[in-house]
């Protein structure tokens, strides 16, 4: 399926000839949706896209920005003479801003010498994207590709990647699979094993997504999970997965003491003082307490809200009306990890002090609803990760034929099922390869074998206090630059202090977002199905999908600008900012071009999602993606 960065803005049909006279960027397919798209592209994103900007002092649209302040590179103008005149009132910003990178880098040093613990996140809060793009990129000549995704907690973008494989793509693709954490290595190993050797999809979803199963389910899971940790399972699993999926000798002793973990689990007593079934029923009480988890429920469209509220309630993939729910019995032992505030946690990875690199202050926060230090087992997934999130809604939809029961875990259910289907079909082809590494970031390259070049770099869900700018100089030398096609991605959550959150949650700040948003939702009845709007004021205000009509890039770059100032830490404060705010100069010494998203295309992934028309997916509109491209080293002949 195409994505949705090349579908129309407007409709999300896929057939587009069109483009913005403006910005040259957007994409429509027909003239009537670019007449429409008035409210979020004409008054949010055009004035940003191309070269376009405009002038601080007399607001001139400008193509080809001319002086930049030279003190934060945050303002443009048309001339000099603009600049000079412009100074003194943009002083007191210009040491505003400067001011508060200086503050968020302290914040962040600090949050990352915490070393907090945090759960595996086994199901994600980005939509599962394909990072190949195959027909938009290098395309379908045989040829061998090497991707390699960093901190990847969930596989639902290895099954994305390999699914939307062209039927005739006779090449080969290689996954190199960074994980610290033992649970998620385990979890996703065992679900590469399952979809090799013994594929059944309808079970294989029901363990990746539901809190319970049934009593063949729990057969089927056990089943496999005592083959893998009989003795010389390392070698079985090798042959029978004919050397598809490899890993360290280390790995594979932490994977299996956590899967025999899982198999106590399986046959732990209910009565027990730390039974699954209690610990269950404490995570599903966590989400069904938490704010964001209602309010998302109140602002969706009113035909969705019963379904999407029965996962909360029971945590299981399956319609609503599926006589399988009477077979439920059993709790999920693969939803669970290793408590990582519990002194017994330190076997199987669970030790945080063995990663420094890993800890997240709002994760913790969020396993104070769940965590028990006298407690050995935690749910491992925080209450903002849930399937609707992990799976793009609008392809769900369109999956579905647009045919809309009102029941969004038959939709989604389907729409996975069918996806684990092909994708056990395409491993059957024998053009993939999965190899796992461990370790800090910047030590990945070392584990390469035979100097192994990437054609993609996916950092998906990796922790806050990973910085950036130190992953881009230790994944530098890892792409092949011989590739025009390689990238870095970078997935991010806007960081920002108490100070911007109070300017974020500012009603006058806030009120022409909402507008704008439900103007746009009325001008797509074909997008959102059943919109309610009485409610609209008293709960909009709490939507992220307002935040989707905020403009997001200033927050970004700040972002982009603290980590910098991070990164040269060991610098003086003084040289240290003044790198800090170019940031495109700062990125090209390191061997890498910035895309921004108002100047070119991304090649792989969207900049963000349009939340309002995924209101559904309880996804967050200040996440944003970035691309990276490598810049080739030119050789002393040339």
């Amino acid at each position: 399926m195409v994505e949705a960065r090349f579908s129309c803005w407007f409709c999300l049909r896929y057939e587009c000839t069109l483009r913005c006279p403006e910005c040259n960027l957007a994409p429509y397919c027909s003239d009537y949706c670019l007449l429409r798209d008035l409210h979020r592209h004409k008054q949010l994103e055009c004035i940003h896209f191309g070269e376009k900007t405009m002038c601080a002092l007399c607001r001139k649209v400008l193509f080809s920005p001319t002086v930049d302040c030279q003190q934060c590179y945050s303002v443009t103008y048309c001339s000099a003479d603009c600049c000079e005149a412009h100074g003194s009132a943009h002083s007191s910003q210009c040491l505003t801003l400067r001011q508060a990178i200086l503050m968020n880098a302290k914040k962040r040093t600090k949050w990352s010498k915490e070393k907090l613990p945090s759960v595996p996140g086994y199901i994600g809060h980005t939509p599962a994207l394909d990072y190949l793009q195959l027909r938009h990129n290098e395309g379908i000549e045989a040829r061998e590709l090497n991707v390699l995704l960093v901190s990847f907690s969930d596989v639902r973008s290895v099954v994305k990647t390999v699914v939307d494989l062209p039927n005739d793509f006779a090449g080969r693709v290689n996954f190199y699979l960074h994980e610290n954490r033992a649970h998620s290595m385990a979890r996703n190993v065992l679900f590469f094993y399952l979809a090799v050797t013994n594929p059944w999809p309808q079970y294989m979803t029901q363990i990746w997504y539901s809190t319970q199963l049934s009593e063949k389910c729990c057969r089927y899971l056990n089943t496999a999970l005592c083959t893998l940790t009989a003795s010389g399972g390392y070698e079985k699993m090798l042959k029978a997965t004919r050397g598809l999926i490899r890993l360290q000798h280390e790995q594979w002793l932490g994977c299996c003491d956590v899967w025999l973990a899982w198999l106590q689990l399986a046959y732990k007593d209910s009565g027990n003082a730390t039974s699954v079934t209690r610990l269950r029923h404490r995570r599903l009480g966590a989400w069904s307490l938490s704010p964001s988890v209602h309010q998302r429920l109140c602002s969706m469209p009113l035909g969705y809200q019963q379904s999407w509220s029965v996962w909360y309630e029971d945590g299981l993939l399956l319609p609503v009306r599926s006589v399988e729910r009477g077979a439920v019995c059993k709790p999920n032992p693969t939803m669970f990890c290793f408590n990582p505030c519990s002194k017994c946690s330190k076997r199987a990875g669970g030790n945080v002090d063995s990663y420094p690199e890993l800890g997240s202050s709002r994760v913790a926060l969020q396993l104070a609803e769940i965590v028990d230090e006298k407690e050995d087992l935690v749910f491992g997934v925080p209450s903002n990760d849930n399937v609707f999130a992990a799976w793009d809604y609008v392809q769900v939809k369109a999956a579905s034929g647009n045919c809309v029961s009102g029941d969004l875990l038959e939709m989604y259910s389907q729409y996975i099922n069918t996806t684990i289907y092909s994708f056990c079909k395409t491993l059957s082809r024998g053009i993939t390869s999965f190899h796992c590494l461990d370790g800090p970031v910047n030590g990945i390259a070392s584990k390469l074998e035979d100097n192994v070049k990437m054609d993609r770099v996916c950092i998906i869900d990796a922790e806050e206090s990973l910085n950036t700018m130190t992953a881009l100089a230790g994944l530098r030398w890892t792409l092949n630059t011989s590739n025009c096609h390689a990238v870095l991605v970078t997935h991010h959550e806007s960081w920002y202090d108490a100070n911007e959150l109070d300017r974020c949650g500012n009603m006058p700040v806030r009120e022409p977002a909402l507008l704008l948003s439900l103007r746009d939702v009325e001008a797509r009845p074909f997008v959102l199905d059943q919109l309610e709007t009485r409610k609209s004021e008293a709960v909009c205000r709490h939507w992220s999908c307002s935040d989707d009509y905020l403009d997001a890039w200033p927050l970004v770059y700040r972002h982009l600008q603290t980590e910098v100032y991070e990164f040269c830490s060991g610098l003086d404060e003084k040289t240290a900012l003044s790198r800090t705010l170019n940031v495109e100069e700062f990125v090209r010494q390191l061997g890498f071009h910035l895309k921004f998203f108002f100047r070119e295309h991304h090649s792989i992934v969207p900049f963000r999602f349009q939340t309002n028309i995924r209101r559904v997916s309880l996804q967050k509109a200040n996440f944003v993606s970035l691309e990276w491209k490598p810049i080739p080293v030119l050789s002393s002949a040339q």
